[in-house]
């Protein structure tokens, strides 16, 4: 069965998604296929733009491009936990080789 998106959110409003890639068609299509299972979502062209974003509300999911540049990528992830913000975070492009540099 199908994992539910509602699944553990509250019913008044639905997830809310952040999606996090250089690629604005990326980011649009993501886009897209969520809304239309009725998941909110806000694009982000990179981390930077990402980290000094303020959102009203916070992400439940959190689509990040690692391999955009790893260390933006790290200090993405690192914001999110000084914000104490618990969105999963899945990895659009991850490429080892790209890590530590």
């Amino acid at each position: 069965m199908p994992a539910d998106p509602s699944a553990g959110q509250s019913h008044d409003r639905p997830p809310m998604c952040f999606i996090i890639d250089e690629e604005s068609s990326i980011r649009h299509f993501v886009s897209l296929i969520l809304q239309g299972i009725g998941i909110d979502t806000m694009e982000f062209a990179d981390g930077e733009a990402f980290r000094t974003a303020r959102s009203p509300r916070a992400p439940d999911l959190i689509f990040l491009n690692i391999a955009l540049d790893a260390n933006d990528a790290i200090q993405s992830i690192e914001a999110l936990g000084k914000r104490a913000q618990r969105g999963k975070v899945c990895d659009l492009g991850f490429r080892p080789d790209r890590i530590g540099r």
